[in-house]
């Protein structure tokens, strides 16, 4: 993988000042991995297993899950399905030196989705062009960047957001478990026996083959409307029960 280096224009841009600290580190962590045209597997798994090799323990698929939708919805990715079946992501204005064909499969025809579009109206390289290094700045894009012609826009924003949102779905992660985040949230709130909790959370997952963006937020929804239909023990627990 060549060297990749980040411009100081990273340091201004508006859409990386929405991110989260942990959001911000995945985004840089991401521009390591992805190949010469911004694109990597969209799977969370093997998007931990590449960003955090020495954090795999730490970093959960739910948390790449979470901060990979923030990056969506600050423009900074975006994701498309291939004529494989499978879904990729594709770093916006990913400026560099292209080497060589994308070892991704290219969007299917109107499906891919930027929430910024690359500039293919630039008409000069880069004096970096040479170097074997990223350049990022919220500038164009050297015309060697293969352009990715943006989906127009349709429906109302309601619409296009949940769009971007299912766009990060997954389904649960195998090694799904309570989170610290979780364990927080429940102690402010009251809620006890999290285990048991967690155990009826991950079968009605399963067996409803359900998929989310954020599973810690699901889970703590769960908890909330009492899917385990424990006795109102907690002081917060709801004495209706939700149908599943």
């Amino acid at each position: 993988m060549p060297n990749r280096i980040v411009r100081e224009g990273i340091l201004t841009s508006e859409s990386i000042a929405r991110l989260s600290w942990a959001e911000e580190v995945f985004y840089r962590r991401l521009m390591s991995v992805a190949d010469d045209h911004g694109r990597y597997y969209a799977n969370p798994k093997l998007i931990r297993g590449a960003c955090y090799p020495l954090l795999i323990d730490k970093v959960t698929d739910a948390d790449i899950g979470k901060w990979l939708t923030a990056c969506v919805e600050a423009a900074l990715v975006s994701v498309y399905p291939a004529s494989d079946g499978k879904r990729y992501l594709v770093i916006q204005k990913f400026g560099q030196q292209v080497r060589s064909k994308s070892r991704f499969p290219e969007p299917l025809p109107n499906n891919v989705t930027p929430l910024q579009s690359i500039d293919s109206k630039c008409d000069q390289v880069r004096a970096d062009a040479h170097l074997d290094v990223f350049v990022f700045e919220d500038v164009v894009v050297a015309e060697s960047t293969p352009p990715i012609k943006p989906k127009a826009a349709s429906g109302s924003p309601a619409k296009t957001a949940n769009q971007r949102r299912k766009a990060c779905e997954t389904p649960i992660p195998d090694d799904f478990k309570v989170s610290d985040r979780v364990e927080k949230w429940a102690t402010e709130h009251g809620h006890t026996r999290l285990q048991e909790r967690l155990d009826a959370f991950i079968c009605q997952a399963k067996a409803k083959g359900y998929m989310y963006a954020d599973w810690d937020a699901a889970f703590m929804n769960a908890i909330r409307n009492n899917w385990a239909r424990l006795p109102a023990t907690d002081s917060n627990c709801q004495q209706t029960r939700v149908a599943l």
